[in-house]
């Protein structure tokens, strides 16, 4: 069952109120708008979220910045390198997933963004950085991106704990 929109109240209504309780509630979630409270008590019920932006409102100023670009080039880069490799090879019942947290410090002028998955145990870090002085077609495959990630933002980092491997990038503006 999914359902969408479903704010505190109405979630709790219905969770105690049905006996499948839903799987999934759409609601609008960005960086300016993180509903902490509502995901909270989402995950009381094990419904997770599917987020959506009102990308045709006030928010689209936040799109033009150069800054906030360079956030969804490393967060597609991650997000894509951890859905192509965290679990191939994995054929057990284990829940696949990959969770962002995003979080926005006006006061210190900084975005973190904290990636969660329960893959192999991989730490990115420990690439080799790639030879950029070489073209292309001289140098090893892999580990450009990581390095490219390293160059954009201030702070990475990674951590394996309960089987989980978080990866933590920050920048300060």
């Amino acid at each position: 069952i999914g359902i969408s929109n479903f704010e505190n109240q109405k979630l709790e209504e219905l969770c105690d109120a049905a006996k499948i309780k839903p799987v999934l509630n759409q609601i609008e979630l960005h960086p300016y708008f993180q509903q902490n409270e509502l995901r909270q008590r989402m995950d009381k019920y094990n419904t997770k979220t599917e987020a959506w932006a009102p990308l045709g409102h006030a928010m689209t100023k936040i799109f033009d910045k150069e800054r906030i670009k360079k956030h969804y080039i490393v967060v597609d880069e991650i997000f894509s390198n951890i859905a192509k490799y965290a679990y191939k090879d994995i054929y057990d019942d284990r829940e696949k997933y990959v969770k962002i947290d995003v979080f926005i410090d006006k006061e210190n002028r900084k975005v973190k963004a904290i990636f969660e998955d329960n893959g192999i145990p991989f730490n990115p870090l420990t690439i080799m950085t790639p030879d950029t002085s070489k073209s292309a077609s001289d140098r090893e495959v892999g580990g450009l991106g990581i390095f490219m990630v390293k160059k954009m933002m201030d702070t990475v980092s990674y951590e394996y704990k309960d089987n989980k491997n978080y990866l933590t990038i920050e920048k300060k503006y």
